[in-house]
């Protein structure tokens, strides 16, 4: 929840992937808009979904 807070989220449904990085980090894609992510942007995220 602190990730989508620095992310700025303001509503869960703004969220369209957290993603566990290599690196330990935590990434957070969002938009306001109902808009699908590109493939090369997760090309290489395993989805758990």
């Amino acid at each position: 929840m602190a990730k989508l807070r620095e992310a700025n989220v303001l509503q869960l449904s703004q969220v369209k992937a957290v993603i566990f990085e290599t690196t330990g980090d935590i990434s957070v894609l969002h938009s306001d808009k109902p808009i699908d992510i590109d493939a090369v942007i997760v090309e290489d995220v395993k989805s758990t979904i």
